[in-house]
């Protein structure tokens, strides 16, 4: 039991300093993810590292208390606009216009990276937008479900410092130990909603006047 106490630390403290947990809430990712999915997140990661077309990435977003997780698409000094539902980089039309599946369509971002995404009217605001170019130190994200999705079509470039951490694909061999990780962040978020509630009852209590009316008397105390 020790040893297999000691092992959990280790492993614990490692992941702590590299890995993230995070409990995805909304469906703009679909179908790449499902809502109240668990992923993990390489921590910090592009402080040392390059943002690239296709990665999923968790950023911070202004009035928001959770990050946001979207897809980059448009990288410093691009050339960006989408016509009828097709996202269009430099000239080059990314998504193929052929259903794969039912409203799911391909986008080939580049030569080596394509992935899936949801359209199903191409005609509305959000399936379309001016073309601008991307400045230096900016990013274009959006939402593969593209229907539902608040991103930079929204809320406009995102500044790479807001650009925080990198998805890990579920072949990482962090996934063999998400039974633990995953439980833990439950364990986690459970007993933070419950303290909340606690403290939302205990603030609503009766005495809480009484009690702060005399705390303010003994504060007038002189000794």
């Amino acid at each position: 039991m020790y040893k297999i106490f000691l092992f959990l630390l280790v492993i614990h403290l490692v992941f702590a300093n590299f890995y993230g947990v995070y409990h995805l809430n909304g469906t703009s990712m679909r179908p790449t993810f499902s809502d109240k999915q668990f992923v993990f997140s390489f921590v910090d990661y592009y402080k040392n590292n390059e943002i690239n077309y296709g990665d999923i990435v968790f950023l911070n977003v202004k009035g928001e208390e959770d990050p946001w997780i979207k897809r980059v698409v448009g990288l410093p000094g691009d050339k960006i606009k989408m016509n009828n539902g097709i996202l269009i980089v430099n000239n080059i039309p990314k998504t193929i216009d052929k259903e794969l599946e039912m409203n799911i369509y391909e986008e080939k971002i580049n030569n080596l990276k394509s992935y899936r995404i949801i359209n199903i009217t191409k005609t509305d605001e959000e399936d379309y937008f001016e073309e601008i170019k991307i400045p230096e130190g900016f990013y274009f994200v959006l939402g593969d479900n593209r229907e539902v999705s608040r991103d930079s079509r929204d809320i406009g470039l995102i500044p790479k410092k807001n650009i925080i951490d990198k998805f890990i694909p579920n072949t990482h061999f962090i996934y063999n130990y998400s039974w633990y990780f995953f439980n833990l962040s439950k364990i986690e978020r459970g007993f933070a909603a419950n303290s909340q509630k606690l403290f939302n009852i205990a603030s609503n209590f009766p005495w809480r006047e009484k009690y702060n009316y005399i705390l303010h008397k003994i504060e007038k105390i002189k000794f």
